[in-house]
């Protein structure tokens, strides 16, 4: 009987204690469904707690089969919370780590647009542009990769570009 009752608690105490990376995961998921019910993400010290939590994640497991997601989501929000310089460098630790992976190619297509709207270095950008083009060609980005590569290989901004295509519905409208 004493047996039975070791065996039991032993069971009892194994199925009641979660690994550290399963309870870091159920801390992310209910954070992020706190951050879903914010619809207008106003909450920065929410987003900043996640942030925290997603980090953590990718730091103690990096080899998980979540961290490049993790490190995605946590971009993102460094990222939303202004933090574009560290944004940045988790998008390159990204595509540095996990190049084969979706979250690897998205990676190098946020660093191409960081360059292109956040740091204002059209030559970097280009670079990465083109460089996620030869490497990802078939990836859902690469229309919109190329589009940016031409607008910037153009000189004209995205203002120039408006009031030419208005200018050509305009004079379409008058034939």
């Amino acid at each position: 009987m004493k047996r039975i009752l070791y065996l039991f608690c032993a069971v009892a105490l194994i199925v009641s204690c979660k690994s550290s990376r399963d309870k870091l995961i159920e801390k992310i998921e209910a954070t992020d469904k706190l951050l879903m019910a914010d619809s207008m993400m106003r909450d920065d010290s929410l987003a900043s707690r996640q942030y925290n939590n997603l980090s953590e994640f990718a730091e103690k497991f990096p080899k998980d089969e979540k961290a490049p997601v993790y490190l995605m989501k946590s971009a993102d929000l460094a990222a939303r919370l202004r933090h574009t310089g560290q944004a940045f460098m988790i998008y390159k630790k990204v595509n540095d780590n996990f190049p084969e992976t979706k979250q690897g190619a998205d990676a190098m297509f946020m660093m191409a647009f960081l360059y292109e709207n956040n740091f204002k270095n059209y030559d970097r950008a280009k670079e990465y542009y083109a460089g996620f083009i030869n490497k990802y060609p078939k990836h859902p980005f690469v229309k919109d990769a190329k589009a940016s590569l031409d607008m910037l290989n153009s000189g004209k901004t995205i203002d120039d570009l408006v009031k030419e295509w208005e200018a050509k519905a305009d004079s379409g409208k008058s034939n």
